[in-house]
């Protein structure tokens, strides 16, 4: 089955002062990942760990620095937008702001049918037909296309977010951090609503997020990032069951339970925090992590898989010892 988008070592390095010539920062390096059709890819990680730069990568709003993009076995790494644009209707993106993603002078029902007009598939009279059924297939009234955006909650306004979405019949729609804005009721509301319209349509969604919890309950498999790395990569309930990388425990050990009984345990305490070009080419979670050896300060951990498709980079996880070689993570 051809994956609808794949990176191969993609990477995107910018540079620091006005005009782009100052000190190289790394936002993505050596990425490489394949979303299938119908499939949930999560992706969680702290701020700062690469994740947006991966969306945009993914949806090419960003040129890769090295590696490649790849749209439904196409390579578009280098495509100018001219011919990226008749390949564009089959991807769409839901932002995280459900306040500034909608123009607030335009009716929704007018920006709903805007891809639609944009991309040349339907006429401007057909594009606002289809807004009824667009907004009755995220659970809006049909009538409510001539309002303004502040006329709805935020809920509501990622509802119409979703539905823009849908409006090109996508078959990948890339969620980044989608519901973080919005209150925890709310933000439930939205998976299922994504769960459900995953079920009905069958799109894959790359599903961007710092809920851990919430990607669990959503994605497939998961990927793991820290300062543009993937460091665990796997089946969702493999990876956040039973993490096998020591940033990956840390991470889910900082998730608030629901319950004292079922709190995780406590980090071990951080080492150090250190700039990423400090590392010396090791490990880049070696200055933090309580478990690293001499060699993690000098040699870049690869990402090793088992037969299960479950891959991490660390060297003291192997292949052959996934569980309890990092039991001292945490304590």
């Amino acid at each position: 089955m051809t994956a609808l988008i794949e990176l191969n070592a993609a990477g995107r390095v910018f540079h620091e002062g006005v005009f782009g010539r100052g000190r190289p920062i790394v936002a993505l390096a050596d990425c490489s990942i394949s979303l299938a059709p119908g499939e949930t890819l999560g992706v969680i990680g702290e701020s700062g760990s690469g994740k947006t730069t991966l969306g945009r990568l993914a949806l090419r709003l960003d040129t890769p620095t090295n590696g490649s993009v790849r749209w439904m076995g196409q390579d578009v790494t280098h495509l100018p937008e001219s011919r990226l644009r008749p390949l564009r209707p089959f991807l769409a993106q839901v932002a995280q702001d459900p306040y500034a993603s909608l123009n607030p002078r335009i009716p929704v029902g007018t920006t709903i049918a805007e891809p639609l007009v944009n991309f040349g598939l339907a006429s401007p009279a057909d594009a606002m037909a289809r807004v009824p059924d667009l907004l009755r297939a995220v659970g809006l009234p049909a009538d409510v296309g001539n309002r303004l955006p502040h006329a709805f909650s935020g809920g509501q306004r990622q509802r119409i977010a979703i539905a823009r979405a849908l409006a090109s019949e996508p078959k990948v729609i890339v969620c980044d951090e989608a519901v973080s804005a919005l209150d925890l009721s709310v933000r439930a509301q939205i998976v299922n609503l994504l769960v459900s319209l995953q079920d009905r349509l069958g799109i894959a969604l790359l599903f961007i997020a710092h809920d851990a919890l919430l990607v669990r309950h959503l994605a497939h498999r998961v990927i793991v990032m820290y300062r543009g790395r993937v460091v665990e990569e796997g089946p969702a309930t493999e990876i956040l069951d039973a993490p096998a990388h020591p940033y990956t425990r840390t991470l889910l050990a900082a998730v608030p339970a629901r319950h004292p009984s079922e709190r995780a345990p406590r980090p071990v305490p951080v080492r150090a925090t250190v700039e990423p070009g400090q590392t010396n080419g090791g490990c880049p979670y070696q200055p933090r992590c309580p478990l690293a050896e001499a060699r993690c300060s000098s040699v870049r951990p690869e990402l090793v898989g088992d037969p299960n498709g479950r891959r991490v980079a660390c060297h003291i996880v192997t292949a052959d010892a996934w569980t309890g070689a990092c039991t001292g993570a945490v304590r």
